[in-house]
């Protein structure tokens, strides 16, 4: 938990929840007051049987059947909470599609189930963008019906 009356000054913030046994981030949140610990609270003692199951869950669990911690570094601080969802789904999207790596036989996948709020306007190429932006608009005069298969991964 955190020391008196610093929840206070940190507003809304984004942290991360790190593995001490790689030192690989495994989990990005949005957090007021002390909502950084909650996670291990939870997994500790399987507050929220829904919760429980959660990727991250399983690696908080694991971390504390080796006698360890996780680790909480706060990313950025002082936001509202719309500027904390911005920073949190951008630092999401930066370690799915630049920094995961795999780190020894460990699985250095982000436990994250989702890409994080708005997340229709996070990482993307110059390419996919420009045909999201600049397509052309097309009039259909005839009924249809449109299936859109969900693409998106986490």
């Amino acid at each position: 938990m955190f020391a008196t009356g610093v929840t206070e000054k940190l507003k809304a913030y984004v942290y991360f929840l790190i593995d001490p046994r790689t030192n690989v981030v495994f989990y990005v949140g949005k957090g007021n007051g002390d909502r950084a610990y909650a996670h291990a609270t939870a997994a500790v003692n399987h507050l929220d049987q829904v919760a429980t199951k959660h990727p991250k869950m399983e690696v908080i669990r694991a971390i504390h059947g080796a006698g360890l911690q996780v680790t909480i570094e706060i990313l950025r601080h002082g936001m509202t909470d719309e500027e904390a969802f911005l920073v949190e789904g951008a630092a999401i999207d930066l370690l799915l599609r630049h920094v995961r790596v795999a780190v020894g036989e460990t699985d250095a996948s982000l436990s994250n189930r989702h890409r994080g709020h708005d997340a229709h306007l996070g990482i993307a190429s110059v390419e996919e963008l420009c045909l999201r932006y600049a397509a052309k608009q097309v009039v259909i005069e005839d009924p249809l019906i449109l299936i859109r298969p969900s693409t998106q991964t986490v």
